[in-house]
């Protein structure tokens, strides 16, 4: 049986699929009829997604085949902080991905968390580091390169964008490659970031898109 979604505006802890995974988070607000807009657990507004409905839960009813997101594992005392190794970082009992910049010593290291400029590296220790796994880290790792600066012309209510047309999408504080294969309500535009499987397939709104000529 297919878990009931909760009401909208439930300010209670719901479980939000994204991808193959199911995370923690809130609901917002009704966006328009069969969507809500969302805030994951952790993250800034500037990661908050227009999901369908159907692609929220209640927390506890997991079943075996959606399962919920694990707690992650520690890098441990003998891994080594190699340059570019992808880590999750603590910050405040949250867990963010990124990568080893460069290591201090052999119990610290300079980490730089993805989606973010290189103002925000700092210098952590090693219980604050974490091993990804792949739903962890997905949200940033399965992109291609930013797009810096972002190039393409910002829409309004009115711009028409048919299906297959080249976008760049706001995913996070940063800009990528997209290309629109559909449309929903209150002109959400479903789209799929290139080089992306389509189970990462999302609808976002217009302030979020870019045409690219």
């Amino acid at each position: 049986m297919t878990p009931q979604a909760p009401p909208v505006a439930d300010s209670r802890g719901v479980e939000v699929r994204w991808g193959p995974g199911w995370y923690p988070g809130e609901v917002l607000r009704a966006e328009c009829e069969g969507f809500v807009r969302i805030r994951f657990t952790g993250y800034g507004p500037e990661w908050d997604e227009v999901i369908p409905t159907s692609d929220v839960r209640d927390v506890g009813t997991a079943s075996a085949h959606s399962p919920r997101t694990a707690a992650p594992t520690p890098l441990g005392p003998t891994a080594t902080l190699r340059p570019g190794l992808a880590v999750l970082i603590e910050w405040h009992g949250t867990h963010y991905p990124g990568r080893i910049v460069r290591a201090q010593s052999n119990q610290r290291a300079t980490i730089h968390y993805d989606g973010y400029g290189s103002d925000s590296d700092e210098v952590v220790t090693r219980d604050r580091l974490f091993r990804p796994d792949a739903t962890s880290t997905a949200r940033t790792a399965l992109h291609p390169a930013a797009v810096d600066p972002p190039r393409g012309q910002l829409v309004d209510p009115q711009t028409n964008i048919p299906v297959g047309v080249a976008l760049e999408v706001r995913d996070g504080p940063s800009w990528y490659r997209a290309h629109a294969i559909g449309s929903a309500c209150a002109g959400l535009v479903r789209v799929r970031y290139d080089g992306w499987e389509p189970v990462w397939d999302t609808y976002v709104p217009r302030d979020r898109v870019r045409t690219v000529r």
